[in-house]
């Protein structure tokens, strides 16, 4: 694949093909986590729950394209924080989705979606920039740590009976 790649808004006629990719990125946290919803269902589920994040507070959807395809999806809405943060920073911007297809990784896709979610929340006047990492996805976590992102709470979840 060409590494040329562009960034732009997500658009109608992109719909299914983020499907897809959501899809893909629940089988692959799957294999990991074994939780996820690994149908077109989920993936459908999964963009739609980004939609309705975006409706709160407004956000935005990236789609990276290379060759005329779409290639990666972001989705990163602005938040409203837990009442116990300071208010300077009870507001910040969220990362809920990004999934680079399988055969595009390792081309500087993820990071260019990130930088471009960054300079999203700074434009709005955020202090930070927040994105959740499934514990087990290392490459997830190496390109957040490159980017500065640090840990910053750890869930923890014990599966009942």
């Amino acid at each position: 694949m060409d590494a040329a790649f562009t960034i732009r808004d997500m658009e109608p006629a992109d719909r299914e093909v983020v499907i897809d990719l959501m899809t893909a990125l629940n089988r692959f946290e799957d294999r990991i986590s074994g939780d996820r919803v690994t149908d077109r269902r989920g993936g459908l589920a999964c963009l739609l729950d980004d939609v309705e994040k975006l409706r709160e507070h407004g956000g935005i959807q990236l789609v990276a394209e290379a060759g005329g395809a779409v290639i990666a999806y972001l989705s990163c809405a602005i938040t409203h924080g837990a009442p116990f943060l300071k208010p300077e920073v009870r507001m910040y911007a969220y990362v809920h989705s990004l999934v680079v297809a399988e055969t595009a990784r390792g081309q500087g896709i993820g990071e260019a979606l990130m930088r471009a979610a960054e300079d999203f929340a700074r434009s709005q006047g955020m202090r930070s920039l927040a994105v959740g990492q499934l514990a087990g996805n290392e490459g997830a976590g190496r390109l957040y740590e490159r980017l500065g992102l640090r840990a910053h709470a750890i869930e923890r979840v014990k599966w009942l009976d």
